[in-house]
């Protein structure tokens, strides 16, 4: 009776990872879901292939015999890409990030002969399997010990990549979109965490497999079953997750409040006024790399190093100097030094906000912490931003 209990859970949660699966990839989501919605079918299918090899049931239906293998591979740059557009949400899929999934297509090719086979062929090679040692098993060109090496290593290697991605934003407590978008975080760090553990388990089955009971040698295997349920439940208990990183107010925001306040705002090499704040703020949708500026800088802060500069900027985001200079003067109607400086200026009004530390900081303490050079170099830039106040009674009045 426990075994059709067992049988029964499992059978409920595949059916709703590949229920959820398919309505991420249907929906009107962010593409990043759309993302995680192809790799939790693709956890569906594996989970699939598995259960009927453990039960047996792969002789009744050979036709799944080592279905899901190349899919395998596919695991961790979905995951590292789902991450990645998440956090840069207008990033744009580029035809090099199909070399990703290369390892993928040259096992799914390698492995058409024995998808071709009929029925027959297929249950002698899995009898065949069950009698071979480990080691000696083939998965195409390559053993499967070999073939569930590699699979692991491109795993941890591409949930290593994801990592990199949330890093700065984990490296400061009081990093802004971290505070606001905390349980995103935390959730994108766990299952990452999980990976891990899931390679290093993989790793020890295959390749200490003879040492083991037959129990450790699946353990993986189970950690891969919580990790898909662990990421549809979290979804679902959280719907909020599927709006998207939550983003701080972009400094063009301020642009209208600021001409209103009577500030000298240069548009175009002209003194700004209430219709030029209008046109700003109203004139169409940012550009993508604007938009690519914006996600940058509030997730990486590079403008909190003094030296950074339009070409480190352009570096960063893939794009060239000049135009970086041309989209910022066009639509913000000011220049790329005041656009950085906005943000450094913003920073330093969010962490007064949400540090109790800087709350202590005198204005020339936190004027080296937010990227400034000098304190020259900081009251020339606030009087050009903000003439008609003092740091003290800007900052105070945000407090």
């Amino acid at each position: 009776m426990d075994k059709y209990w067992l049988l029964g859970y499992y059978t409920f949660f595949l059916g709703l990872i590949v229920l959820i699966g398919i309505s991420f990839t249907v929906r009107k989501v962010p593409f990043a879901y759309k993302l995680l919605g192809v790799s939790l079918l693709v956890m569906g299918m594996i989970l699939f292939t598995t259960f009927l090899i453990q039960s047996g049931l792969i002789f009744s239906y050979p036709i799944f015999f080592r279905m899901s293998s190349p899919f395998q591979y596919a695991m961790g740059p979905l995951f590292y890409f789902f991450v990645l557009f998440l956090f840069y949400p207008s990033k744009k899929w580029k035809p090099i990030y199909w070399v990703s999934l290369l390892p993928f297509l040259l096992h799914l090719i390698e492995l058409i002969p024995l998808y071709v086979l009929p029925p027959g062929e297929k249950i002698k090679i899995i009898e065949s399997n069950l009698v071979d040692s480990f080691e000696k098993v083939k998965l195409g060109i390559l053993t499967y010990r070999i073939h569930g090496i590699l699979k692991a290593l491109f795993v941890f290697l591409y949930s290593f990549l994801a990592f990199n991605i949330v890093r700065p934003l984990i490296s400061n407590s009081r990093h802004p979109i971290f505070v606001r978008n905390s349980l995103l975080v935390k959730w994108v760090l766990i299952e990452i965490g999980i990976k891990w553990l899931m390679v290093c388990f993989i790793l020890i089955s295959f390749i200490f497999h003879s040492y083991l009971p037959h129990y450790a040698q699946r353990i993986w295997e189970g950690i891969f079953f919580l990790d898909s349920i662990f990421t549809v439940v979290f979804v679902l208990v959280n719907p909020g997750l599927l709006q998207g990183v939550k983003w701080n107010e972009s400094p063009v925001k301020s642009v209208r409040e600021k001409l209103r306040q009577g500030n000298k705002l240069q548009v175009n090499g002209e003194p700004g006024t209430e219709d030029d704040a209008e046109f700003i703020e109203m004139n169409g949708e940012k550009s993508e790399i604007l938009k690519r500026i914006d996600e940058y800088m509030q997730i990486e802060q590079p403008f909190l190093e003094q030296d950074f500069s339009i070409g480190r900027m352009a570096a960063g985001i893939g794009e060239k100097s000049y135009k970086i200079s041309k989209e910022i003067k066009e639509y913000y109607g000011i220049s790329y030094t005041d656009l950085v400086n906005k943000y450094r200026f913003d920073y330093m009004k969010e962490q007064v906000k949400i540090n109790e530390k800087w709350q202590q900081f005198s204005i020339e303490a936190m004027i080296y912490q937010a990227g400034f050079g000098s304190r020259n170099a900081f009251y020339s830039a606030f009087r050009k931003l903000y003439p008609n106040v003092s740091p003290t009674e800007f900052f105070h009045s945000r407090n």
